[in-house]
């Protein structure tokens, strides 16, 4: 889903019209959204059932973009699309890493860089799926499968078996 940014430049100087500096201005207030998601993130995991959480904000932050590529909206409402949906990411990003690490089996060193491989090798697969689905349907395809992909996603967290590790909100008591 993140390297829907290589598309956005595009989208929205094709779709929407779009000058360099106007493109350079949707990258700053989608870098805003991530910037605030990302300070936000970590206080509001302390306090929140960790996959609920993942996927309430993967599913909110695909939708989002989505939206902004499949949909007829207008430039201001694909701009909102795009910053909200940068918001809600970090949330996601900061509690798979709290799961990733809290619930490994295997040492958490060797479980991150696991994770670093898995989500290049997505990052790859997913930009090849991305170009396919613009070549085959334009932005609407790409943005019907950005959605999907957050969903496919969220399917994949499995829950701890009984007796595993698991991360879980602070108690009222921290």
């Amino acid at each position: 889903m993140l390297s829907s940014p290589s598309s956005l430049g595009a989208l929205f100087s094709e779709r929407h019209g779009f000058g360099t500096g106007e493109v350079g201005l949707v990258y700053l207030t989608s870098g805003i959204g991530y910037l605030a998601g990302s300070a936000a993130a970590g206080s509001w995991l302390g306090g929140s059932a960790p996959r609920a959480t993942y996927a309430a904000t993967t599913i909110g932050s695909g939708a989002l973009f989505g939206l902004a590529f499949a949909a007829p909206f207008g430039a201001g409402v694909a701009v909102v699309c795009i910053t909200l949906a940068c918001f809600l990411a970090p949330f996601g990003w900061v509690t798979l890493g709290a799961m990733l690490s809290c619930e490994t089996p295997a040492g958490q060193a060797t479980t991150m860089v696991l994770a670093v491989s898995v989500y290049s090798l997505g990052a790859a697969i997913g930009g090849a799926a991305g170009g396919l689905l613009l070549a085959w349907g334009g932005y609407p395809a790409l943005g019907v499968g950005l959605a999907a992909s957050a969903a496919a996603a969220v399917v994949s967290v499995r829950q701890p078996a009984a007796g595993e590790r698991s991360v879980s909100p602070r108690s009222e008591a921290d």
